[in-house]
């Protein structure tokens, strides 16, 4: 019995007949034919055939029954672990040596009548070794002393595996630099990306920042949002300012699929204006990458100038500009290490309004007593563009002006013992913006949008600190006590107006007595009584640890 029909002479199809192997298995046998064997001795090799061999195609070995050889008019006899075939004049014709318990005929010019050698294509023996690569299937069947199954010569064709494809598929590799020459123009090619949420609004309430970086100069925008559906309308704006000052129209913009891009309203205007809207492919952000590694520049700038100055985290949209105009004013390497802003007007740009972000500052403050000191301490935090004035963040106010009169001071406030550096944490989150109700972390109800990143209107263009997110305004309105209406309705007793009168007394001592003391440690540092504080602050510490 064999299993390849191809070797068979004289083949003929019979009626399937099962047979059962040793180990209970069944098989049929479907053809007979004639079979041409060498048989092995020493150098040379005897060729016989044996008739009416079974073709069984589920046959994994090539087995000879001693019954067939004596048929075939040849003897067998068995000795020393090994099976001599002569013919019927006692010539001996071959050898069989006893392998795992089996006689088996090894010739080493055709090794199809091995024992255990089946012939299989390239592509069943790729899905035979779990769908391994063709290569190396081709490199391990080709050493002869590999045992099993050999490959079939007439078979090796590469058939596309389907079920590789569905399973081992990958993403392409992305180039990790700009494989494309850039631009030539400013306006040519635009990369547009939105970043946000962040976990800590600016003072402005905004969340979110949309980037605008020019592929020819590597000039960078940055517009703060309060939602992602302002991004129309803030694109709208710069484009608007692009043309009416520099009669620039953004041909092609580049942006991922974010669907603040491709609402129908911003669709119609980049038609209208005949620009072109290139987009990447979904989970690609690599593919917008100039932008994307901008963010990451800028926020290590804004994580840096924050923790060193020691200012609120709700000042990164002062320092989100900070970290804009010096980025336009300082060289990158994809435009041969000049600078933005030289690439966009053909300057060199002007470094001598750059401070150090939270640098110390005296601002003047008239007032009408002339005995009060009119300098006083803020921090520095960025140029205001409207007016050519700077912005001047107050500690003792907590508010934020615009002021022209200034002086940087040499002085440095250094962290006072076991007070640590703060870390910032503005990674974008997603945060539910409809349902929280916080005034300090409740994204704004939409309205006009022409108000993006203006200051809030104030008395004095005063911006104050916004809210503090553990205090939590409640809607309910308390009712005056019984006294205070009495006294709103005038009818107070006469106890009553004696207590108010005491009270207000006692109001006034207090007030008139603590006047001058200081309120933070800085004022108390630098007042002439800072002997008597210091040691009351570290009887205080030990009355603590006591």
């Amino acid at each position: 019995m064999m299993p390849h029909h191809h070797l068979l002479t004289n083949y003929r199809e019979i009626s399937p007949q099962q047979i059962r192997a040793a180990n209970s298995d069944f098989f049929n046998g479907i053809g007979v034919g004639d079979m041409s064997i060498e048989l092995p001795l020493n150098s040379c090799n005897t060729q016989i055939t044996l008739k009416n061999v079974l073709h069984c195609p589920n046959l994994h070995t090539t087995l000879l029954s001693v019954a067939k050889i004596d048929n075939a008019g040849y003897a067998c006899r068995f000795s020393n672990g090994k099976c001599r075939i002569y013919d019927n004049r006692d010539k001996l014709l071959g050898i069989a040596p006893c392998i795992n318990g089996l006689y088996q005929l090894v010739n080493k010019i055709n090794t199809a009548y091995s024992s255990s050698t089946p012939l299989l294509s390239l592509y069943d023996a790729h899905i035979r070794l779990g769908h391994v690569n063709y290569i190396y299937i081709k490199h391990l069947l080709k050493d002869p002393d590999v045992q099993g199954f050999k490959l079939d010569p007439s078979k090796m064709e590469e058939i596309q595996c389907e079920t590789c494809l569905k399973a081992k598929l990958s993403c392409q590799p992305i180039a990790h630099s700009h494989s494309s020459p850039l631009a030539t123009n400013f306006g040519d090619l635009v990369h547009m990306d939105l970043w946000g949420p962040a976990k800590t609004h600016t003072v402005n309430h905004n969340y979110y920042m949309l980037s605008l970086l020019d592929d020819a100069t590597y000039w960078l925008e940055e517009i703060l949002l309060k939602s992602k559906d302002q991004a129309y309308h803030a694109y709208r704006q710069h484009q608007a300012a692009l043309k009416t000052m520099e009669g620039t129209i953004i041909k092609t913009l580049h942006s991922d699929h974010g669907g603040e891009f491709l609402g129908t309203e911003f669709t119609n205007y980049l038609k209208e204006l005949g620009t072109h809207h290139k987009l990447t492919t979904h989970d690609t952000p690599q593919h917008n990458g100039q932008v994307e590694h901008t963010h990451h520049t800028l926020f290590d700038g804004i994580h840096t100038v924050l923790n060193g100055s020691g200012l609120p985290q709700w000042l990164w949209g002062y320092a989100l500009e900070y970290m804009v105009y010096v980025w336009n004013c300082t060289p990158k390497k994809a435009i041969g290490m000049k600078t933005p802003f030289e690439m966009r007007y053909k300057s060199k740009p002007n470094l001598s309004n750059i401070h150090r972000f939270g640098a110390l500052v005296y601002y003047a403050k008239r007032k009408d007593n002339k005995l009060v000191p009119c300098g006083r301490p803020g921090f520095w935090i960025g140029l205001e563009p409207e007016s050519n004035g700077h912005y001047i963040y107050s500690t003792n106010s907590c508010t934020i002006t615009v002021e022209c009169d200034i002086v940087f001071s040499t002085c440095e406030f250094s962290r006072l013992e076991g007070e640590s550096e703060m870390t910032w944490d503005m990674e974008p989150v997603s945060i539910d913006t409809d349902n929280t109700k916080s005034p300090y972390n409740a994204t704004p109800e939409n309205s006009d949008h022409d108000d993006i990143d203006t200051p809030i209107p104030s008395d004095n263009n005063v911006i104050s600190e916004p809210l503090d997110p553990l205090i939590m305004s409640g809607k309910r309105i308390r009712k005056p006590t019984q006294k205070l209406r009495d006294i709103a309705n005038n009818i107070a007793t006469a106890n009553l107006a004696h207590e108010i009168a005491y009270s207000a007394t006692i109001s006034e001592t207090t007030s008139e007595s603590i006047a001058f003391d200081p309120r933070t440690v800085a004022e108390a540092m630098r007042s002439l009584d800072w002997p008597k504080w210091e040691e009351a602050m570290y009887d205080e510490l030990k009355c603590l640890k006591s």
